[in-house]
């Protein structure tokens, strides 16, 4: 009787352990060598006035543009982008935006993800993509999944708070401004290579 109950117990665990390995590695690699998914990040720093006169005639910088296909763009693909090469498996097109009373401007910067999982940054890590598509994120301590023409906004992950002195032509300016962070990603396409 006890062998009996040993052999169901080593099997049970043996099930359990080959069952977990697939449900964790479901979105490990399953996409096609073929192809990649594009994703924009927009990581928003937005200025809230607390104190002070900013500019009364705000600026705007225009964004540049990520090119994450050649399908979808009149150039070539960029050379100072990540390799498109077999092993790409992801191109992520992060927009860092600072929108402030006085300012909206932005930068970007592109990464190519060639394993999973990526750890984008500390909230940030995009564990897989399965044979769909689907790619999913832990964004904190959330778990995300994201199709095709997907987009979602996280909640506010940082506050913080700064005061911004800035010359405009013979006149300086100052003001305090509450910052609040947030992300939101865009799953923009899948894509040939």
């Amino acid at each position: 009787m006890h062998l009996n109950q040993l052999m169901c117990t080593l099997l049970i665990f043996i099930i359990l352990v080959f069952t977990s390995g697939c449900i964790n590695n479901q979105y490990k690699n399953m996409l096609s060598s073929s192809k990649y998914v594009a994703l924009e990040i927009d990581i928003r720093d937005t200025g809230v006035l607390q104190s002070g006169t900013p500019l009364q005639v705000p600026s705007a910088v225009p964004y540049p543009t990520f090119f994450y296909s050649t399908n979808f763009s009149p150039l070539p693909y960029p050379a100072d982008y990540p390799p498109k090469n077999e092993s790409l498996k992801m191109l992520i097109g992060t927009y860092h935006i600072d929108d402030t009373p006085d300012l909206l401007s932005g930068t970007l910067n592109v990464t190519g993800v060639y394993d999973y999982p990526f750890k984008y940054d500390s909230n940030l890590t995009i564990l897989g993509v399965d044979q769909n598509g689907t790619i999913q994120i832990k964004f904190c301590s959330e778990t995300v999944l994201l199709r095709p023409s997907d987009i979602w906004t996280s909640p506010v992950v940082s506050t913080r708070t700064a005061t911004i002195t800035r010359p405009y032509y013979d006149t300086s300016y100052s003001y305090t401004v509450n910052y609040s962070t947030t992300y939101t990603l865009n799953y923009l396409s899948l894509c040939d290579k």
